[in-house]
């Protein structure tokens, strides 16, 4: 009996995690996540003196990573339970969380070694795939409606501020030169986080479903924040590798750095402030142009900036339109989809697709520019690999959506 089917079962559990546990866990492990994934370019500049390239490749290692991890925590959270009954979903979780903290700290015990901290970024990445799937049936399992729109309203707002939180904290080891020093901090925050799943049910109960359907346009609507989630992932993780380089040259103190990256950081957090308490976005057409405008418009401002207020001006657009399209993919696909494991999975796996393919616009623009003899231009050529390639998967998004509306 796996995990997920044991909840159906007479006498499982039924109520619904408490919501102040999970968000416990959500916040202490985003600060953590954050660290390797937002803090890991800037932490491996100060470090190691990576360069654009560099980080972009140390990004593309954390997507190919990230993939494998989303998509298989269900099968294997199954194949677990097959050959282990006594192993609940809680004690995977505690499993994910003791693994995470051990393979996170592993490029400061080795530092003597900077080629450790690839495989360590690779494998941290995977874990951390299989993490949140397992957070988010939590979350959302025997939760349904205006429960389930304040609960993962609340999620999101707790995860993003912990983005903020981790940029500012890791700011004072960079300026004093141990920026290393973040990941084994991390990694007692992810052991001590373990506590909390004291307070867990040992299975995710199942999706609650009810009487009247949700409305139909979800479906539709689903399926093009589908296509535009791993579009404003790709464009944040090309972005993200080179900001250290592109705040580098605006002449910005190294112990600011990573304060003024988080202003995309900050304006997310207050999106999803926004889509928490404001519900005139739910079932709109117009909500997925408008957060994809401001995704593209910021993305571009940012990379080709040449003073710090207009990059200031395009983090906060690109945050925007980030907290948009992340609030309503994740409350869609919680409202039509199970809330199981698998259902984040596919939202995860979704999210690891832009992981990988935003490194590689960004190592495509570099190559480009440098083979035309002009690396001077990079970022705008970047910026024009990586918006060509966010188009051309929403153009197929669009069509396959037409094609099915029209049967």
């Amino acid at each position: 009996m796996s995990p997920v089917e044991s909840s159906t079962q007479p006498g499982a559990q039924s109520t619904p995690a408490p919501l102040r546990a999970v968000l416990a866990l959500t916040w202490l492990n985003s600060v953590t996540t954050a660290s390797v994934t937002i803090g890991l370019p800037f932490i491996a500049k100060a470090a190691f003196g990576f360069d654009a390239k560099q980080n972009l490749l140390l990004g593309l290692v954390m997507g190919l990573g990230y993939i494998p991890g989303a998509m298989g925590v269900g099968p294997g959270l199954r194949r677990l339970a097959d050959r282990l009954p006594w192993l609940s979903t809680r004690g995977a979780l505690f499993g994910v969380l003791t693994a995470l903290a051990i393979v996170g700290a592993t490029p400061w015990i080795f530092r003597a070694q900077p080629w450790v901290i690839w495989p360590s970024v690779f494998l941290y990445n995977m874990i951390s795939g299989a993490l949140w799937p397992i957070v988010e049936s939590y979350l959302s399992g025997g939760r349904r409606a205006h429960r389930l729109r304040v609960a993962t309203a609340t999620f999101n707002v707790t995860w993003a501020s912990a983005g903020v939180a981790m940029a500012w904290g890791i700011a004072p080891l960079i300026d004093r030169g141990h920026a290393l020093l973040a990941l084994p901090i991390a990694s007692v925050i992810t052991l001590s986080s373990c506590l909390v799943l004291l307070a867990f049910p040992s299975e995710p109960p199942k999706h609650v479903h009810e009487e009247h359907p949700h409305p139909p346009v979800y479906e539709p609507l689903l399926r093009i924040f589908r296509f535009l989630l791993p579009s404003s992932y790709l464009l944040m993780y090309c972005m993200g590798p080179l900001l250290p380089s592109i705040i580098a040259k605006l002449q910005v103190p190294a112990g600011w750095a990573t304060p003024l990256a988080s202003t995309y950081l900050i304006s997310r957090t207050l999106t999803f402030l926004l889509f928490g308490r404001w519900h005139g976005w739910h079932g709109r057409w117009r909500t997925p142009l408008w957060t994809g405008a401001a995704l593209m418009a910021g993305f571009g401002l940012s990379v080709t900036a040449g003073t710090v207020p207009v990059l200031i001006g395009g983090l906060a657009l690109f945050g925007v339109g980030l907290g948009g399209v992340y609030a309503a993919a994740l409350y869609y696909a919680m409202e039509v989809g199970a809330a199981e494991v698998d259902a984040g999975g596919t939202h995860e796996t979704l999210i690891g697709l832009g992981y990988t393919f935003g490194p590689l616009a960004g190592l495509a623009g570099i190559a480009a520019a440098s083979g035309a003899g002009r690396p001077e231009t990079a970022s705008h050529v970047t910026v024009a690999i990586a918006l060509g390639l966010t188009s051309i998967a929403l153009a197929f998004g669009v069509n396959g959506l037409r094609k099915r509306l029209k049967r």
